[in-house]
C-alpha cells in the first residue's frame, strides 16, 4: 500500500525550489505493505532454459519429481528473470504436490502466482495454488483462487478440474454452489481428492461407555502469555474522520501485513513508535484520504501491540471493500523482504491472533497473509514462509481452549 500522493503534484505549476522539499517529505512518509513488485521486463527464455523446462515437465509426467527438482532449483534462483523464476516455482509446486508436501507447495505456488503476472501460465499457477490451499485446509482461500483461475484457464480439462473442486468444497461445507460450476463439473471424477472430502465431513457421533475417572496428579499450568497493548490515547492518535468510515461487519478473517516503510520511517519507528504512528496516521488521512490508519493493530519490533483503527470500523488494508469487509488487519512494523521479524513480534502476533480468533470465533483457515488475498509481495518473503507454521500453531492453540 505505497503512498500515491506524489502523482498529484504538478511540476509545471510548482517552482523547483519548493517542489524538491515536498517530494522528499512525501517519499519519507510513503509507507505501505507493498502493492507488488515493480513491473519487470519479460526476458526471452533462451533455448537451453526452455529445453530444461521441457525435460522437467517430462520427468514430472513420468512420476519422477525428485529428478525434476534437480533441474529446476537453479532456475528458481533470484538471478533469473521473473518469468523464469515464476515458471520454475510453478513446476516446483507441482513436484511438492506430487510428494504430498502441501506447505512447501503452497510456498512455491504463492511465489509463482506473484511472479507470473500477465503471463499465460498465471491461471495454471492459481489453479494449483487453489489445490495447495485445499490440501492445507484453507478452504475459503482455496475457493477464492479456484474461482479466480476458472475463467482464464485455456485447457478444458483444467477448467473442469477447477469447477469440480469448487463444487465439492462448497458442497462439503454446506454452502450453495453456483450453477455454472456444478454444470461444468457434472460427471467429472478425480479420485485423488477423495480423502479430502472425507476429512471435510464431520465424523459420526459415537457413544462410549462411562468409566470411572482416575484422579491425575496435579500439574502446574503455565501462566497465560500476556500481550502488551498500547491504546490510541497513549500514543496520541488524532481524530477519526467519521465521514469516511464504514462498519466492519461480523469479523470473519484476519489479514497479516508488513508496513514496508522507507528506511527513515523504520528508523523513526525504532526510536519513537508514538511519533511514527502519528505521522503514519497523518499521511493516510491527508494523502490517501483514509478515515484513519488502515490497520486495526500494529506490532512494533519490541513486540508491543498498538491499537490502530477501531475494530468496529472497516479497515483499508486488503485491497478493496469486498476484501476489507469483516477483515481485521494486523501490520508488523518492518520490511520482511529485507529483514526478519523479531522474536517479540512473532510471539505477540501468535497471541494476538489466537485471542482474536477465540473472541470472534474465526477458524485458523480464516487467517491470511495479504498476498493470499491479493497479488502483492506483502507481508514479505520472510513472514510469508512462516504463515503455514503460524496456522498450524493456531489450530493447536484453539483446540486447547
Amino acid at each position: 500500500m505505497r503512498g500515491k500522493g506524489i502523482s498529484n503534484l504538478s511540476a509545471a505549476r510548482t517552482p523547483y525550489s519548493l517542489l524538491l522539499p515536498t517530494l522528499l517529505i512525501l517519499l519519507i512518509l510513503a509507507p505501505g505493505c507493498g502493492g507488488g513488485p515493480e513491473p519487470v521486463a519479460r526476458s526471452a527464455i533462451d533455448r537451453g532454459t526452455r529445453t530444461t523446462f521441457e525435460e522437467a515437465r517430462r520427468l514430472i509426467g513420468a512420476g519422477e519429481p525428485t529428478r525434476a527438482r534437480r533441474l529446476l532449483e537453479d532456475l528458481a534462483s533470484p538471478v533469473q528473470p521473473a518469468s523464469v523464476r515464476g515458471e520454475a516455482r510453478l513446476a516446483l509446486g507441482r513436484c511438492a504436490l506430487m510428494e504430498g508436501n502441501s506447505d512447501e507447495a503452497l510456498t512455491h505456488l504463492q511465489q509463482a502466482f506473484a511472479l507470473l503476472r500477465r503471463h499465460p501460465l498465471r491461471p495454471t499457477a492459481e489453479l494449483l495454488l487453489g489445490e495447495a490451499c485445499l490440501r492445507c485446509k484453507a478452504y475459503t482461500l482455496a475457493v477464492n483462487h479456484l474461482i479466480g483461475a476458472y475463467r482464464f484457464l485455456a485447457a478444458d480439462k483444467d477448467q473442469v478440474r477447477a469447477a469440480f473442486l469448487i463444487t465439492k468444497i462448497l458442497e462439503s461445507t454446506d454452502q450453495p454452489v453456483p450453477e455454472r460450476y456444478s454444470l461444468r463439473s457434472q460427471g467429472a471424477s478425480f479420485p485423488e481428492y477423495d480423502s479430502i472430502w472425507r476429512r471435510l465431513k464431520p465424523p459420526p457421533i459415537e457413544t462410549v461407555p462411562v468409566v470411572a475417572r482416575v484422579q491425575k496428579p496435579e500439574t502446574r499450568t503455565p501462566a497465560p502469555q500476556m500481550i502488551r497493548r498500547v491504546s490510541r490515547k497513549v500514543w496520541g492518535a488524532g481524530s477519526v474522520i467519521m465521514s469516511r468510515t464504514l462498519p466492519l461487519g461480523n469479523p470473519a478473517r484476519i489479514t497479516i501485513h508488513h508496513t514496508a516503510d522507507q528506511s527513515e520511517m523504520l528508523e523513526l519507528a525504532g526510536r519513537n513508535t508514538r511519533e511514527y504512528l502519528r505521522r503514519l496516521q497523518s499521511h493516510y488521512q491527508k494523502n490517501r484520504k483514509y478515515a484513519d490508519l488502515p490497520y486495526h493493530f500494529i506490532i512494533s519490533s519490541d513486540g508491543r501491540i498498538w491499537d490502530g483503527r477501531e475494530i468496529s470500523y472497516q479497515g483499508a488494508h486488503a485491497g478493496n471493500n469486498t476484501l476489507n469487509k469483516g477483515n481485521i488487519g494486523i501490520a508488523l512494523v518492518g520490511d520482511f523482504d529485507r529483514q526478519r521479524l523479531s522474536r517479540q513480534q512473532s510471539q505477540s502476533l501468535r497471541v494476538l491472533i489466537r485471542d482474536l480468533c477465540s473472541r470472534f470465533q474465526i477458524p485458523a483457515r480464516g487467517v491470511f497473509g495479504h498476498g493470499e488475498l491479493k497479488s502483492t509481495d506483502c507481508p514479505g518473503k520472510n513472514l510469508r514462509r512462516l504463515m503455514p507454521q503460524f496456522t498450524r500453531q493456531l489450530e493447536s492453540d484453539l483446540r486447547k481452549k
